[in-house]
């Protein structure tokens, strides 16, 4: 029996990093292999299925980023033992933070394979958890205000909402405030909804796909937004949460959508994008 064994060195990698890991072969009888591979690669890709009348389809797009291959071992014939393959590649400087969701996926695998004639092959794949270091994040300090959809229209209320700043890390706290501009009707207002969302595009073909994904909300009672002023929020930021990030096919952004619950009438809504980053 041949068993294959592939580790790498950390739990994590950031792009430009070094991989280091091992190729451990386990032979309890004498094997004769053709070839120890290794390759490596990074992509990312997208699926959008669409129905045409009875019929649906898939359509996709794959856009490779890195790819590394390399040959451990040539043809030999290798008695019973334990035998260890040691490799060292290095990632490209540009790839994209890891991603996993409903029609994108950013990817990172390393497969070793040993390739038995006559017999089957030994393989094994490991992904590669890709994150973002924090000195090449642009930091951006800059104070975001936005209002709601109704700002230009005096018949309705509206609202202001200030953040601090425009870019977060994970498992900090969103912060910012809520301020109640007019209400010229006196509509009673149940509470001001703070949501923040992680939003994916995906594009394949001419099919583009836009998927939702509540993190976190707090709510503001309607009667604190009434007595005046800005009123504070805070949302957690999840620790494990992926980056936002800008790819040929997908896009992740990252939204603070604020919503006035009208009592007995149309919601006033209003959002923003922000950038949330997961660094080490």
């Amino acid at each position: 029996m041949t068993q294959l064994v592939l580790s790498v060195s950390k739990p994590y990698y950031v792009p430009g990093d070094i991989v280091d890991g091992v190729v451990e072969l386990q032979v309890t009888k004498t094997a004769r292999l053709r070839s120890i591979d290794l390759v490596s690669n990074g992509i990312e890709h997208t699926h959008i299925r669409v129905s045409h009348g009875k019929h649906s389809y898939t359509y996709t797009e794959t856009n490779p980023m890195h790819q590394y291959s390399a040959c451990l071992s040539g043809p030999a014939e290798v008695p019973p033992g334990t035998y260890s393959y040691p490799f060292r590649f290095q990632l490209p400087p540009t790839l994209l933070p890891t991603y996993r969701g409903t029609n994108a996926l950013v990817r990172y695998t390393v497969t070793a394979n040993a390739d038995i004639p006559f017999w089957f092959d030994a393989k094994q794949t490991v992904e590669l958890l890709v994150t973002l270091p924090h000195q090449v994040i642009p930091v951006d300090a800059r104070p975001l205000t936005f209002y709601s959809d109704s700002a230009g229209d005096g018949s309705k209320p509206a609202f202001q909402v200030d953040i601090p700043r425009s870019s977060w890390f994970a498992g900090e706290s969103l912060t910012g405030s809520v301020t109640l501009l007019r209400n010229p009707p006196n509509k009673r207002i149940r509470k001001a909804e703070v949501v923040l969302q992680m939003m994916e595009f995906a594009r394949a073909s001419s099919y583009s796909r836009e998927v939702p994904c509540e993190v976190a909300r707090v709510d503001i009672p309607g009667d604190s937004l009434a007595s005046g002023g800005a009123i504070p929020f805070r949302i957690p930021i999840p620790r494990e949460c992926y980056s936002c990030y800008n790819g040929v096919f997908s896009r992740l952004a990252w939204v603070a959508h604020v919503n006035l619950d009208i009592a007995f009438g149309f919601d006033i809504k209003g959002a923003q994008e922000i950038l949330v980053y997961n660094a080490v």
